[in-house]
């Protein structure tokens, strides 16, 4: 058996950082950062996953051309095709789906994905891809695939999960310089906190644990031999510490791992206030966390209790010495931060807003609360007829919410939100700086912390620091609010204090790198402008010849 995955065709539309629905997970968390917003291109893992664990030939064929796409099945005898899709690429999805049934009537088309929430809805391009496709798969698509497969030739397998997963590169804004690489890991699917806007929690009805904390371990070990100079890596759980058993398991192999502790290798999470409040700082280290992902959504009590936003724990919490603490240590912090909530005033909103600009995350993500269709919140706000008239699943951006705010105009929401992310640059200044700082801050304080745990985080942070410090300093030159202006100075000045001669080096460096930088990122926007389509991801081609 032979079966073709493939993500929609490119190119998409060229597009502003804050409405790209592509490549928005960096573009987001270091929006209105200058020449330091940064650029990946996520490969889309969950079809390599399945690929890589189903006992038949596979293809993977990533962000093919429409002329790319027809060719692959022209020159090869599939017998089906997999599609995985976002809802935002839904008519690309009908074009690709139709043009197969019409040649090839007899290759099995499936269909799978986050997009399949459309399916919920009644716009009619969901009754037309009905009509041409042979199977839906909503939620797991691994056990889909293998039933399939065991359906169709007689083909079972129960061989151990495994994932060997294309790395993220992390370049400059527009450009395809490659400063850093980041390995994936799919622990888990689903979240069971189940919040009413999260699409994953409609997706996935419950949490699925799909490896142990020794498998997760393995993964992460084959992974880094083979990938020798990824430096992080991503875990996708959607609450990776809730499971404190299954953690402690793979902090002991990890704590155990010569090779990963001397390299460096650290880890990003995501988790919960909740969550992050039952371990020490001493496990968090022990597991090679380098940043958590938390989720701050509101700060209102009513907000909190009214959407059953369970994952921020008791009120005795206080998150700003959560996020103090992690930062100091040197784990750096990902903020995210809702508005929209029907409870919530301009003047609140405003308030809440400022205090997460406060809280000084490392990363951070500022949203409007939307309603995805087939979650909770969808089905609450088109019972209240508060869905935008002019609704459309393809534009669904930071400046276009799906439905409307009870207290305020998404005009009003999308000022609040630019102008957090300004204040967020001015108070805070960009990503390097606030890295750098925490580093800084994360060897004084492992210094004096007793344990082989803390001395061995102390040398890794010191072989990661030099690259930070230079672009920290570089980050002087360029922005000038004035709480980072004095933030910067009296970085500066402890950094001369406590390394004179590396001090001097990195201003050498700096001036030097500073307008090779900007003209790097000035060719990248050029080119970004004068090709028709700009920015687009790579097209990857990739065989598994799994047969048993």
């Amino acid at each position: 058996m032979r079966i073709l995955f493939s993500t929609p065709y490119i190119p998409y539309k060229k597009a502003k950082p804050f409405e790209d629905n592509i490549d928005f997970f960096y573009y987001r968390n270091t929006l209105k950062q200058g020449i330091f917003q940064l650029r990946q291109m996520q490969s889309w893992h969950p079809l390599h996953f399945i690929a890589q664990n189903l006992p038949v030939y596979s293809v993977i064929l990533e962000n093919p051309t429409l002329k790319q796409f027809k060719s692959e099945i022209e020159k090869n005898n599939y017998d089906a095709i997999a599609l995985s899709f976002t809802i935002v690429t839904t008519d690309r999805i009908l074009k690709m789906v139709s043009w197969v049934k019409e040649l090839f009537p007899k290759i099995d088309i499936i269909i799978g994905g986050y997009g399949t929430a459309i399916f919920s809805e009644n716009y009619g391009i969901e009754q037309e891809i009905r009509k041409r496709v042979d199977h839906i798969c909503n939620g797991e698509g691994l056990y889909f695939m293998r039933k399939y497969v065991s359906e169709k030739c007689n083909i079972e397998t129960d061989q151990p999960l495994k994932q060997d997963l294309l790395p993220i590169n992390i370049s400059f804004f527009r450009s395809r310089l490659i400063i850093h690489q980041s390995l994936n890991f799919v622990a888990s699917l689903g979240c069971n906190y189940r919040c009413s806007f999260c699409s994953t929690s409609n997706q996935f009805k419950s949490k699925i644990e799909l490896f142990s904390g020794f498998e997760l371990y393995k993964s992460i070990k084959d992974s880094t031999s083979k990938y020798k100079n990824a430096q992080s890596g991503v875990i996708f759980n959607e609450d990776f510490l809730a499971d404190r058993n299954s953690v402690l398991e793979f902090m002991r192999f990890m704590e155990k791992d010569e090779e990963l502790i001397q390299r460096p290798f650290f880890l990003t999470v995501f988790s919960s206030v909740k969550s992050i409040s039952l371990y020490t700082l001493s496990e968090l280290i022990r597991c090679g966390i380098g940043m958590i992902f938390i989720g701050v959504e509101s700060f209102n009590h009513e907000t909190l209790t009214v959407e059953k936003l369970n994952k921020r724990g008791k009120d005795s919490i206080q998150i700003e010495t959560l996020f103090r603490d992690l930062n100091s240590a040197g784990i750096h912090t990902l903020g995210s931060i809702i508005i929209g909530w029907d409870n919530q005033t301009t003047e609140m909103a405003q308030e809440e807003l400022h205090r997460f600009v406060k809280l000084n995350p490392t990363m951070y993500q500022v949203m409007p609360l939307q309603a995805i269709p087939g979650t909770p919140l969808w089905q609450k706000m088109r019972g209240q007829n508060r869905i935008v008239p002019d609704f459309n699943y393809e534009t669904v951006s930071l400046e276009k919410a799906s439905f409307n705010f009870k207290n305020f105009s998404q005009e009003e929401s999308v000022e609040m939100i630019y102008r957090t992310y300004k204040n967020l640059v001015d108070y805070g200044g960009p990503w390097p700086f606030r890295m750098y700082t925490n580093f800084r801050r994360g060897i004084n304080t492992m210094k004096y912390l007793d344990g082989i745990e803390f001395k061995n985080r102390l040398i890794g942070y010191r072989k990661m620091i030099l690259p930070l410090f230079v672009l920290s300093f570089i980050s002087g030159f360029l922005f000038f609010g004035k709480n980072f202006r004095e933030k910067w100075a009296q970085e500066m000045k402890v950094s001369f204090q406590e390394y004179p001669l590396l001090f001097l080096a990195v201003a050498l460096i700096s001036l030097i790198t500073t307008p090779i930088l900007l003209l790097t990122v000035f060719a990248g926007c050029m080119r970004h402008l004068i090709l028709p389509y700009g920015d687009q991801p790579e097209s990857i081609r990739r065989e598994y010849s799994n047969q048993l």
